[in-house]
């Protein structure tokens, strides 16, 4: 994953802005005859970033075609705005929203030089986890990681955090996949198998048991498994 850019968020800061706008002005687009999706289409196509007055404010409104006839919610919102006093107050609004960037902040987060939203489903699994697993120092449990994940992204990259995280926090894995548990170096494993009575048997162990490593070794499939793609391989 690479480094996150950021940038401002102007369709949050422009709903906000009108949030607050109604709310002062004590406007209610349905009592006033028009909707709200019209109100606020109006507003932006006053375009009050721009901060240029209220005559450009407006003249935009009307499309410098001040002879057509105002829409319900245009005319609302020029009624409302033609005092200067109300007309500065709106503004006031627009520049501590304006100029408010920590709110207004929008993180881009990238994969593979890609932004995250154009990615594939896999990498976008694993971006998620790669979260989880960083922000906090809380424990986590986290159920078959590896359902949507690609078996190389596993081993090469999340084993790697995982052992890095969990020097930070407890991190708890329901999982089939080997690498999350031994290239991961887990501390501690549960092994569950049902037994003849169809109850749950949770035996506890650890990577260096001798005596229970092959109910790690089954999470390869078993040993005869682990052994022919050994060979397979020619390791």
């Amino acid at each position: 994953m690479e480094k996150n850019h950021y940038h401002f968020d102007e369709q949050s800061c422009l709903e906000s802005v009108y949030s607050e706008f109604k709310e002062l002005f004590q406007i209610n687009p349905a009592r006033d005859g028009t909707k709200d999706n019209h109100l606020f289409e109006a507003l932006v196509k006053g375009k009050p970033f721009e901060l240029d007055g209220k005559e450009a404010f407006v003249d935009r409104i009307y499309k410098t075609d001040k002879k057509r006839e105002l829409s319900t919610a245009e005319n609302l919102l020029i009624t409302t705005l033609e005092d200067d006093r109300m007309f500065r107050l709106f503004e006031l609004i627009v520049f501590r929203k304006l100029y408010d960037p920590i709110s207004f902040k929008q993180i881009d987060v990238f994969y593979d030089g890609k932004i995250l939203a154009d990615t594939s489903f896999g990498q976008r699994c694993t971006a998620a986890l790669v979260l989880l697993v960083l922000l906090g120092n809380n424990p986590i449990i986290i159920d078959e990681p590896e359902g949507h994940l690609d078996s190389l992204l596993i081993a090469n990259y999340l084993v790697g955090l995982i052992k890095q995280e969990k020097a930070n926090r407890q991190i708890v894995f329901a999982t089939h996949n080997a690498n999350l548990v031994v290239n991961g170096d887990a501390d501690l494993i549960y092994h569950l198998e049902t037994n003849d009575q169809g109850a749950t048997v949770a035996t506890p162990t650890v990577l260096e048991d001798l005596e229970n490593r092959h109910r790690v070794i089954s999470l390869e499939g078993g040993e005869d498994a682990f052994k022919r793609r050994e060979t397979k391989y020619s390791v």
